[in-house]
């Protein structure tokens, strides 16, 4: 009886766990279309963004080079976020991968900081950018992950700033 009493006690504690586990799945994919959204919109602000200057720079090859450089970047962001999206069932099924491959840091965060620097100008905010002497900038990993991370946080900072205030990135 009591060996009964404990198999049904552990069946109800494993059933209550699996609940919990598949209320925080549905909790995720709730919460995923919202963050997306946010984690689209930075690129493309700065997509439109760019373009719009574009329209009144035409006879200054030089600054729509830069302009064109910036849109691709931001683009191959957005890109990269919904490649993510398609990733999904990879993330459901437990077979998605990290990279693991080599990368610059200091580009990493010059791409970050070209992408939200748009953003942060039109909420009246000043960017700063200082790299650190640091001595090992080619790592191993994750430049996508660690460069969405970086918009990630540099939105943020643009979104809770105050206006005529500052967002800086050392690196």
């Amino acid at each position: 009886e009591e060996e009964k009493r404990q198999i049904q006690e552990k069946a109800m504690q494993e059933l209550e766990m699996a609940k919990n586990r598949a209320d925080a799945a549905n909790r995720a994919k709730s919460e995923f279309p919202s963050n997306m959204s946010h984690d689209i919109r930075t690129p493309m602000n700065a997509i439109v963004g760019i373009t719009k200057l574009m329209e009144h720079e035409r006879n200054d090859p030089e600054k729509v080079g830069v302009y064109i450089h910036k849109v691709q970047t931001s683009s191959k962001h957005l890109l990269s976020l919904i490649n993510d999206v398609l990733d999904m069932s990879k993330l459901e099924n437990g077979s998605m991968e990290m990279e693991h491959k080599p990368f610059n840091l200091d580009k990493i965060c010059d791409d970050a900081t070209e992408m939200v620097a748009f953003q942060a100008e039109q909420a009246g905010l000043r960017v700063y950018v200082e790299h650190d002497d640091v001595r090992d900038v080619n790592l191993l990993g994750s430049a996508l992950y660690l460069k969405k991370i970086l918009v990630n946080l540099f939105s943020n900072a643009i979104k809770y700033n105050r206006k005529d205030g500052t967002v800086n990135l050392f690196c």
